[in-house]
């Protein structure tokens, strides 16, 4: 994918996402989630792939310090104990494309006017893969683009993925009242998507 996009669908894949619901509602949002940032229970998650197979690792943002964490820095790739049936079924299909997937996370952003701060993940080209398990009309990615322009997108939960633009400034919203939580499969994903696997793809 060439660096002056935004996102892009990804090529070739499409999930039972009423599978993935199930196993959210059945297998995971009955697990205490962690906090992505302390004190702010409005954007948890569960780790799927992590680098030492707990659930916890990777939620917060990867200490650069490997002495802080205990642990080696390496690329979450170790399946943890939510990554079964339709999830694990849907990192297969993701891998099975050729794409290098690493600290994979289930991530829920709370309802009522939620906005996450613009930031920025990187300051070299980066991308990541969302899948929509539970999403709704008022949930939003959004890119504030050098200009100062915000450029806004939907991604349904219609069963695909998305790559989406991490170094460019960014937040996700969710707008609508109590009870519509946002839910996404967040996958890191190794260098630049190929050509051969996106379309749809939004300039900047």
């Amino acid at each position: 994918m060439p660096s002056e996009y935004l996102y892009g669908t990804v090529a070739g894949f499409k999930v039972d996402v009423e599978a993935l619901r199930a196993h959210y509602d059945s297998t995971i949002k009955s697990i205490p989630a962690l906090e992505y940032k302390v004190g702010d229970p409005s954007y948890v998650g569960w780790s799927v792939l992590s680098r030492d197979a707990s659930l916890e690792d990777g939620i917060r943002r990867v200490s650069l310090d490997p002495k802080k964490q205990g642990i080696p820095m390496v690329q979450g790739t170790k399946p943890t104990p939510i990554c079964t049936g339709p999830l694990l079924d849907a990192i297969r299909q993701l891998q099975g494309l050729g794409l290098w997937l690493y600290r994979t996370r289930m991530m829920r952003l709370q309802p009522n006017g939620r906005e996450m701060n613009f930031h920025r993940d990187a300051k070299n080209e980066s991308w990541r893969l969302h899948v929509p398990i539970y999403t709704n009309p008022g949930c939003f990615f959004e890119w504030r683009l050098q200009s100062g322009k915000v450029e806004r997108v939907h991604f349904p939960a219609d069963g695909r993925g998305y790559f989406v633009r991490v170094d460019v400034t960014h937040r996700a919203v969710n707008k609508m009242p109590e009870g519509a939580t946002r839910v996404h499969l967040l996958c890191g994903v190794r260098g630049r998507p190929s050509a051969t696997l996106y379309d749809n793809a939004f300039r900047l």
